[in-house]
C-alpha cells in the first residue's frame, strides 16, 4: 500500500512523510481557524494539512469539542452591586495610596527645610567665629595704631620725609607685640620732632 494521500487535485500529492510535526503553533493556528481568523490562504493550507494529518484533524475535533462545550455552558450575569462596591474599594485604595505618598512628600519637604536650617546655622557659627577671630587681629591692630590716630591731623602737616626717617630711628612704626610695650607710642608729638 502506498503511503500517499490523494489530494482534490491529482497532481498534488504528498506522503505521511512530508506532513511536518505538529507544535504548539499548529494549536494556535487550529484556534484561530476555529475563530474564523484566517486569511482565504491560511484556512487553504490548514485544510490541506487538516486532509493528509490524521492527529492534526484529532486535536481539531477535540478543540472543536471544547469550543461547543464552551458555547452550551450558562451565560452569567454580573451584579452591578458587586461591580459598584468593588470600584468603590478600588477608588478608595486608590485614594489612600494618593494620600500617603502627599503625606510622604509633606514630611520630605519638612525634613528638607530642616537640613537646610542647620546648615544655615552650621554656617552662621562659623562665620560668626571667622568674624570674632579677625575682630580680634583689628581690635589689636587698631590698639597698636591709636597713637598715630591719636595725632593723625599733626601728621598731615609734614612736609617732608626727613621727619618721617626720624619718626622710623625712634622705632615709632615698629610692630611692638605688645601695646603698652613701646613708650615711644604714648609720647606726644611735640617730643617726637628732631
Amino acid at each position: 500500500m502506498s503511503n500517499r494521500i490523494p489530494f482534490d487535485n491529482p497532481s498534488e500529492e504528498m506522503t505521511q512523510q512530508d506532513v511536518p510535526e505538529r507544535t504548539e503553533p499548529d494549536v494556535e493556528i487550529l484556534v484561530a481557524y476555529l475563530d474564523g481568523e484566517l486569511d482565504v490562504q491560511s484556512v487553504r493550507q490548514m485544510e490541506d494539512r487538516l486532509a493528509i494529518d490524521p492527529d492534526l484533524r484529532e486535536k481539531m475535533a477535540s478543540l472543536e469539542q471544547t469550543w461547543n462545550m464552551l458555547n452550551e455552558l450558562e451565560t452569567v450575569s454580573v451584579d452591578k452591586e458587586l461591580v459598584r462596591s468593588t470600584m468603590e474599594v478600588v477608588t478608595l485604595t486608590i485614594e489612600k495610596e494618593l494620600s500617603d505618598d502627599e503625606q510622604r512628600v509633606e514630611k520630605r519637604k519638612w525634613f528638607d527645610r530642616l537640613i537646610l536650617l542647620a546648615t544655615i546655622f552650621m554656617f552662621g557659627v562659623i562665620g560668626y567665629q571667622l568674624a570674632t577671630l579677625v575682630g580680634i587681629q583689628g581690635k589689636k591692630q587698631f590698639a597698636q595704631d591709636i597713637p598715630i590716630i591719636l595725632n593723625i591731623s599733626k601728621y598731615k602737616e609734614i612736609d617732608s620725609f626727613v621727619f618721617l626717617r626720624a619718626l622710623s630711628e625712634k622705632r615709632v612704626f615698629d610692630e611692638p607685640t605688645e601695646v603698652d610695650s613701646s613708650p615711644e607710642l604714648l609720647l606726644p608729638f611735640e617730643e617726637m620732632q628732631p
